[in-house]
């Protein structure tokens, strides 16, 4: 397993596990987060190498959280993505708020009987 830590620049450097846990206590990890009416996007830095299959590591990861009350807003397929680079993660978290917004447009519409049903896009 590879420990990095985040410079003040979004390069990271290549540390030890206890280097990288004393770093953690004390380093704001946040890159990006957005919130919505019914959902949170986090993007942060992970520290531990989550790339398993060698090549560059992947130190970056948005989630898609649902708020208290929102399990009815479809998701499913927003919920984890992964970078290898800071720059990528930033553009990665605007395009997952992008989709964030369509669903809550396309929530809210149908809760307002604006619509019947939202056709699905295809891939």
């Amino acid at each position: 397993m590879d420990w990095y830590i985040l410079n003040e620049d979004g390069t990271f450097t290549k540390t030890d596990m206890r280097t990288a846990a004393a770093w953690m206590e004390t380093a704001d990890r946040t890159v990006c987060s957005t919130e919505f009416a019914n959902l949170w996007v986090s993007t942060v830095f992970l520290s531990l190498d989550h790339n398993h299959r060698g090549g560059p590591p992947v130190l970056f990861e948005t989630m898609v959280f649902a708020k208290e009350g929102a399990s009815d807003i479809d998701y499913l397929g927003l919920n984890t993505r992964r970078y290898c680079t800071i720059e990528d993660a930033r553009v990665g978290h605007a395009l997952i708020c992008e989709d964030v917004k369509r669903l809550e447009i396309e929530a809210a519409a149908l809760s307002l009987g604006l619509v019947s049903h939202i056709p699905q896009r295809a891939s």
